[in-house]
């Protein structure tokens, strides 16, 4: 697999996908659930998604500290969040997720 690509639009998300042998990871923008909305997001990399059948893909979508934003995001379908929470929470935003087949990733800060 080659390494996480950031995408910040389609044409990136577009390019990602083209440069991808059988598989490619990409990584919204920081705090994109906000800036680019959760639909906006899985919208764009289901777009690009469809002119790659054959590639397989992990879409993390970054819901910073935004707890409500991250259960939007699962809620609305997004199978790969990246979150910025307090332990407590972090737990059952990962339990949520877990029940939703979901994955909850950390990135390291830029």
């Amino acid at each position: 697999m080659q390494p996480p690509k950031v995408i910040h639009n389609f044409d990136e998300a577009r390019s990602a996908f083209n440069g991808a042998k059988n598989s490619c990871v990409l990584l919204s923008a920081p705090d994109a659930a906000a800036s680019l909305g959760v639909v906006g997001f899985l919208e764009m990399v289901s777009a690009a998604a469809s002119e790659n059948a054959d590639i397989e893909y992990t879409a993390i979508l970054d819901c910073g500290d935004q707890a409500g934003l991250a259960l939007n995001a699962l809620r609305l379908g997004a199978k790969d969040i990246n979150v910025d929470l307090p332990p407590d929470v972090l737990a059952k935003i990962e339990s949520i997720a877990s029940q939703l087949g979901a994955r909850v990733h950390n990135r390291p800060k830029d």
